[in-house]
């Protein structure tokens, strides 16, 4: 029941995408924020699916994280107050 006290858990379970599907997606996500200012919150929440991917260190390369990284630079400049991810902006994170 919504209004009890008692907590319910849900368990979220992530899709886990190829190396292949993230470079797809990233590319539908740079074409929708050079569409319309409309997709940078959306835009936000696909990068940081992204990040939350179980293997997403096993394919982030220097190629996919400097695309993020850039996505992520334009989405904050638009004067959203996001905290920058470590998996982007830390060189001691592996």
């Amino acid at each position: 029941m919504l209004g009890s006290k008692e907590k319910q858990s849900v368990d979220v379970v992530l899709r886990e995408y190829s190396r292949a599907e993230v470079d797809s997606f990233l590319d539908e996500i740079t074409q929708r924020i050079t569409e319309s200012d409309d997709y940078f919150m959306h835009s936000m929440l696909a990068i940081n699916q992204i990040l939350r991917q179980p293997k997403a260190r096993d394919w982030l390369d220097d190629d996919l994280k400097t695309r993020i990284r850039d996505l992520w630079l334009k989405i904050k400049s638009t004067g959203l107050e996001l905290k920058d991810p470590p998996i982007l902006f830390d060189r001691d994170v592996v």
